[in-house]
């Protein structure tokens, strides 16, 4: 009796993998959000370099301009650059673009000013550039616009040379990763009614362990 009791106060001494104590969040800044609320966050109106997130704006006004004139979406290529983050897809759909790539990354601005991202630009349509920037609260609307685009929820989807490794874990209705120097690890993702943001994680893995634990939280 007496080494059972001492044994089971040692077994509730030791935390099972599932009550673990969360790892810490490196990400600059983050957000989680759901029903119109932010649930929690840090840094959440730090503008910060946005890497490949853009190409959600950039598929987004694509989409726009083509269902408007009724022409034929290059579906290949707007899942190349969401799912595999394809480069040179997103900057051939900006080619493409009714008026050229210029005509593109402005409509990728005004769009954002309709929307009412004040802390947001576009200076490309792959995100390589650095002036490429937005911080995580203005995500989270072009996250909840991006998934009223058949599109590119299909495209989030797809779980072959997808860039988010958790693709299969999650019934994503949103995910997209992004990645350069300056900006460290982003993703963004939205299952069911919470959107998460991630700026600035410490790498392109920490990223994914830090999304994982705010879409559990």
């Amino acid at each position: 009796m007496l080494l059972e009791c001492l044994f089971g106060k040692a077994r509730a001494g030791v935390l099972t993998s599932r009550e673990q104590k969360p790892t810490e969040i490196t990400a600059k800044s983050w957000i989680v959000f759901s029903q119109g609320q932010i649930l929690r966050g840090k840094n959440t109106t730090e503008v910060r370099s946005i890497a490949s997130i853009t190409k959600l704006m950039t598929v987004m006004v694509y989409l726009d301009a083509y269902k408007s004139l009724n022409l034929k979406i290059d579906q290949n290529r707007v899942q190349r650059a969401l799912v595999s983050s394809d480069n040179r897809a997103a900057k051939e759909l900006c080619e493409s673009y009714p008026g050229g790539y210029g005509d593109c990354i402005f409509m990728m601005n005004f769009k954002a000013k309709e929307m009412g991202l004040n802390h947001t630009n576009f200076f490309d349509a792959t995100g390589l550039s650095v002036f490429n920037y937005s911080n995580t609260e203005d995500l989270v609307k072009i996250v909840d616009t991006a998934s009223t685009y058949p599109e590119i929820v299909e495209a989030s989807r797809i779980k072959k040379h997808n860039t988010n490794p958790t693709i299969s874990k999650y019934d994503y209705t949103i995910s997209k990763t992004g990645y350069i120097n300056v900006a460290g690890g982003c993703v963004v993702a939205k299952v069911k009614d919470k959107i998460v943001v991630i700026l600035g994680s410490k790498n392109v893995r920490t990223r994914f362990v830090e999304l994982e634990q705010l879409l559990r939280a």
